[in-house]
């Protein structure tokens, strides 16, 4: 991470990375957990279909995304090169969601 900031490269990506920058190879995951309960361990299908179990959770984690804030309890999840994913739980909350794929 330190050589591709000190090179001014994107973290998920080889392009250099500035304000406005987007990914040429995005990639949108969603996390549907099988009920509502908040156990602390739990197995769940990641986007590629397979299953991975997630050992912890982070309650009230408040971070800022496009200049909105948010609070929220969240899964942790050894994904890797993805830092978070929101789930269908956390997107109902914001209402209807248009999104135009064609823009990614």
């Amino acid at each position: 991470m330190r050589a591709r900031r000190e090179k001014g490269l994107c973290y998920n990506c080889d392009d250099q990375y500035k304000p406005g920058h987007h990914c040429k190879s995005q990639q949108l995951y969603m996390l549907v957990a099988s009920d509502e309960t908040q156990e602390e361990e739990e197995e769940v299908q990641v986007a590629n279909g397979e299953r991975t179990m997630s050992k912890a959770m982070c309650t009230q984690l408040k971070w800022e995304m496009q200049g909105h804030s948010f609070e929220e309890d969240i899964r942790l999840l050894p994904l890797g090169r993805c830092d978070m994913v929101l789930g269908g739980d956390w997107i109902k909350k914001c209402g209807d969601v248009l999104i135009n794929l064609n823009k990614l």
